[in-house]
């Protein structure tokens, strides 16, 4: 017995190693597992908490944000502030109020420069809720991931990444989420425009190194992105969430 065993074990060592390495990763796997790193209780579909952020730029620039966000009522605040002006936005889904320096009264040059509008808030809640609701919202309708995980070499490090792109009515970029491959924690954003004809336009975009870890409402969200053009790396700024 012992003899067939001898023989017998290498075998199944040789069989398991060899199906691990050729077994494919599904992106709804490592989405899952992604989700289960930075979302362990489940709490983005009752997130009701705020954030606030610190944008800095290369220039010299800088802008405070604060944050509200309640996703199950779909309720969304935010007040940018800088050197020159503080603009209040708040959205509810019967709602839509701006103000400028604390007034809903300006002029139309004012609305114009700095987009006082309805519609630059709805902009402002998707483009806020999808970044600080990544990886979960990757499973909103209109989302489709392609299914096989592809492994990639980014900046030195290897990454599981999943590539999303979404219905018409969603959005024209084709999104990549760079996972560790052992942890499944988000590492990396990159984005493209696409042509008419779907193809990605390589020059376009940017990518987003992501660092730190925040803890909030029961997730675990990265702390820091940095923002660099794909086309030549250059950066374009820094935003960081604070308490």
């Amino acid at each position: 017995m012992r003899s067939q065993l001898r023989l017998v074990f290498p075998f199944l060592v040789l069989s398991w190693l060899t199906n691990s390495c050729t077994t494919k990763v599904t992106a709804p796997f490592a989405l899952q597992q992604s989700i289960a790193y930075h979302d362990p209780s489940t709490e983005w579909a009752t997130f009701d908490d705020t954030l606030r952020i610190i944008a800095t730029r290369p220039e010299g620039g800088f802008r405070h944000s604060t944050l509200h966000v309640d996703v199950a009522r779909d309720i969304f605040s935010i007040r940018d502030s800088t050197r020159h002006h503080t603009v209040s936005y708040q959205w509810t889904p019967d709602s839509c109020h701006v103000k400028l320096n604390g007034s809903s009264d300006f002029t139309p040059r004012e609305r114009d420069s700095l987009h006082l509008t309805c519609d630059r808030l709805h902009l402002l809640k998707d483009y806020y809720t999808f970044l600080y609701g990544l990886p979960m919202k990757l499973t909103d309708r209109g989302v489709n991931l392609i299914d096989t995980v592809a492994t990639k070499t980014f900046k030195g490090k290897d990454y599981a990444v999943i590539e999303a792109r979404f219905a018409d009515n969603v959005g024209e970029d084709v999104w990549f989420i760079y996972l560790n491959p052992r942890s499944y924690r988000m590492e990396v954003y990159q984005f493209f425009d696409t042509d008419t004809n779907g193809q990605i336009l390589p020059e376009s975009g940017e990518y987003v190194l992501l660092d730190g870890e925040f803890f909030i409402g029961g997730m675990n969200i990265p702390e820091t992105r940095s923002w660099y053009t794909n086309a030549d790396d250059e950066f374009l700024g820094t935003d960081v969430l604070i308490r």
